[in-house]
């Protein structure tokens, strides 16, 4: 028992157990120290009674001597030091994660351990002392609140870097509704009701720990390395649980390791939670490795067929015009040459895509700018453009002199693709329109047609490199037009989008007028 005055002379008996405000302390502090002397056979031993505060509310007396008092509270100042100091580390390197992979889970990881630093620090009276002492009940709230969230974000953690939702569907549903349960417990102790919770709390942190390390054992001979960390993470944490409430039952003395249990199974968490972290991290490195691999392997098939296609192409389209020279008379065969030719002609320019896509991932910093004159341009389009007997070409009216800067290369490629595209995908023909509008700062241009368009859902994935709109899988092609024409325009500094219409569809390209917009790219002369 503590006896202390109060400020009216009358005399207060606390006991160990007794849930203290903080402002209604003898002394303002985590810890009251009080000198004592114990004078037996002429000889005067000193020794200090100290009593404690571990959860910012519950006395804990301890009878010390001087020396044993100093050494336990520089430990103590030592270990939570490091408990917190390694819980700020694994939070950065949770969120450095996260932000290089975007995951979730890295995320989770992060909250997971600022939670549960937090967690110590309210459980352990730090919050109450610094933060707001003339506010007892808060302190009494955030303990419930810190101890709800960070239960909740242990099942969500495990959910997110283990296969559980794989192998043990129902399993993780539950776990699911418990954790929701938990962040309703996290609501109820910000009301006021932890007092009630507490014990429920203990209860199922300890169910809880103790089915996840049930649930690791046969996940680890799935998926070894990151089930058998969580195992070794979770271990000490259960085992400080059940040994704390030993000690609590009066099983085990109270000393400095009794009362740190939780702190130092925190640190050895803390330790392996970042191991799983460098795993998993490891984990994506490698796949992303894999699919710059792929990726790779898949630009050299590219290339590696454009190259071989080149020649039978070329083969195939002299014989096409020297059939054509042969069968002029003969206008039954007209129509199908030309067909054939129109054939070769969209085959050629798959190949040229799918190199001039490999050469440009080379040339982003190396475009030849130029100015060029638009009108003289586009009768060169005009000229370059593979139409049909059913299509017609509308160019705009440009004046002589009307001049911007690109490389002309580039360019005429990817206006030529969507020309092509615009023949390709109305095959009942109509009007193909080229249309061209300037300011001050830049110029667009925008092709128009009257084929099928493009499904809404389909828009946003339009210009991806092999993507192919739904209802246009059935026509040939690679997917690699408009990802070609997006890269020309953004390497030039401009911007391409798609306009649907209410017949047919409409695509465009905004570009600088002037080369100040891609001053990192070579300019030649116009000559």
């Amino acid at each position: 028992d503590l006896f202390y005055l109060d400020s009216q002379g009358q005399l207060v008996q606390q006991q160990s157990g007794d849930h203290i405000p903080f402002y209604q302390r003898p002394v303002l502090s985590r810890s009251l120290v009080l000198r004592l002397k114990d004078v037996e056979q002429e000889r005067t031993v000193a020794y200090l009674l100290r009593v404690t505060t571990g959860s910012a509310m519950t006395l804990r007396p301890q009878l010390q001597s001087p020396g044993d008092l100093l050494v336990q509270e520089k430990n103590s100042t030592l270990l939570y030091g490091i408990l917190f100091g390694l819980s700020l580390f694994a939070a950065v390197l949770a969120l450095i994660s996260w932000g290089w992979t975007r995951q979730v889970a890295f995320f989770t990881a992060a909250a997971y351990s600022l939670v549960y630093a937090w967690f110590h620090f309210t459980i352990n009276g730090f919050d109450q002392q610094y933060l707001y002492p003339q506010l007892p009940a808060l302190s009494d709230r955030m303990i419930g609140v810190s101890g709800f969230l960070f239960a909740a974000l242990l099942l969500q953690l495990v959910r997110q870097f283990t296969p559980i939702r794989r192998f043990f569907p129902r399993l993780d549903q539950a776990m699911f509704w418990l954790l929701c349960a938990h962040l309703a417990g996290a609501l109820a102790s910000l009301l006021g009701a932890y007092p009630l919770l507490a014990p429920w709390l203990m209860l199922s942190g300890l169910l809880q720990m103790a089915v996840i390390l049930a649930l690791m054992l046969p996940l680890i001979k799935q998926d070894k390395p990151v089930p058998l960390l969580f195992f070794a993470m979770l271990l000490p944490g259960w085992l400080a649980l059940i040994l704390q409430v030993i000690r609590n039952l009066g099983g085990l003395p109270y000393n400095f390791w009794t009362s740190h249990l939780w702190a130092l199974s925190t640190m050895l968490q803390v330790v392996f939670l970042m191991l799983v972290l460098l795993v998993v991290l490891n984990r994506e490195q490698q796949r992303l490795r894999q699919q710059l691999e792929e990726n790779s392997a898949l630009q050299r098939f590219y290339q590696l067929m454009a190259h071989e296609l080149r020649t039978p192409l070329a083969v195939i389209s002299s014989a096409l015009t020297n059939l054509q020279w042969q069968t002029s008379t003969v206008p039954e065969a007209k129509p199908r040459i030309e067909r054939a030719r129109m054939a070769v002609a969209r085959l050629n320019n798959l190949v040229d895509n799918a190199l001039a896509e490999d050469r440009l991932h080379l040339l982003e910093q190396g475009l030849q700018l130029e100015p060029v004159v638009l009108v003289d341009w586009v009768a060169e389009l005009q000229s370059l453009c593979l139409l049909t007997e059913k299509h017609q070409l509308v160019i705009p009216s440009l004046a002589p002199d009307e001049t911007v800067w690109f490389d002309k290369q580039w360019l005429t490629l990817a206006v030529l693709n969507l020309l092509d595209n615009a023949v390709k995908y109305s095959p009942t023909g109509g009007t193909i329109e080229l249309e061209i509008s300037m300011d001050c700062e830049h110029w667009t241009l925008a092709v128009h047609d009257q084929g099928s368009g493009v499904a809404t859902a389909d828009i946003p994935q339009l210009f991806q490199r092999g993507f192919r709109a739904r209802q246009h899988r059935a026509i040939s092609g690679l997917g690699l037009g408009l990802h070609l024409v997006a890269m020309v325009v953004q390497t030039h500094g401009g911007k391409v989008w798609y306009q649907p219409k209410a017949v047919g569809s409409s695509f465009c390209l905004q570009l600088p007028v002037t080369p100040a917009a891609t001053d990192a790219h070579t300019m030649t002369d116009a000559h």
